[in-house]
């Protein structure tokens, strides 16, 4: 057997070549084939949705869901901003002042402008929770908001006399003790009269006179 041949010094001795890379191309091609098979799995089931389950409509019924929910949000918006307009509207009216009677709003409630008040006769009723020894004196000026108002009044003194008296005498001693007694009895008076005009005239209820004896 020759002997090896010696290499010069300082030469180094010269690596074998790497291996080719077999597994890195093994793995990229299994990797290619699970994404074709992928698709393929999705395709499939999207075609038999489409068009081989019961019922199935192909790609008109997919475009008829597609329309019916764009349908559905657009209603929806368009609800929703009815509400808005609609609760704007609530808000604006309720701006508005109503009459001094039942609270009712409404064009007739507050008018542009106040007639001269309509001055009642004063009354003298028995409080109810006196026992006939107490007694409240009391005079009003009515406002109204159309001539013809005050006029109706006038000609209905009696059932106006009658209304006020028969109000007055259920109330308390203690009722009307407070301010917010007194304006709850103006409010009151001014529906009981407006029912008797059988529409919102009455405008304010003022007291010329107010006594507990």
């Amino acid at each position: 057997m020759p002997p090896a041949k010696e290499l010069p010094k300082g030469t180094a001795a010269e690596a074998p070549p790497p291996p080719p890379k077999k597994k890195s191309r093994f793995k990229l091609i299994m990797l290619l084939c699970s994404l074709l098979l992928l698709f393929t799995a999705l395709g499939g089931g999207g075609y038999w949705w489409l068009y081989m389950r019961p019922g199935a409509e192909g790609l008109t019924g997919l475009l008829s869901v597609f329309e019916s929910t764009a349908g559905s949000e657009s209603a929806a918006g368009e609800g929703a901003a009815s509400s808005r307009q609609s609760a704007g509207k609530a808000d604006g009216a309720s701006g508005h002042g109503s009459a001094a009677g039942d609270g009712k709003s409404g064009a007739d409630a507050r008018p542009r402008t106040a007639v001269r008040p309509v001055s009642l006769p004063s009354l003298t009723v028995n409080l109810a929770d006196s026992s006939g020894t107490r007694y409240l004196k009391i005079g009003m000026d009515v406002e109204v908001n159309a001539p013809e108002a005050a006029q109706e009044i006038d000609a209905q003194a009696a059932r106006v006399r009658d209304a006020i008296i028969l109000l007055l005498s259920s109330k308390k001693i203690q009722d009307l003790a407070t301010a917010e007694g007194k304006i709850l009895l103006k409010t009151e008076v001014a529906g009981r009269l407006n029912q008797i005009l059988g529409t919102q005239r009455v405008v304010r209820i003022y007291f010329t006179e107010f006594v507990i004896r």
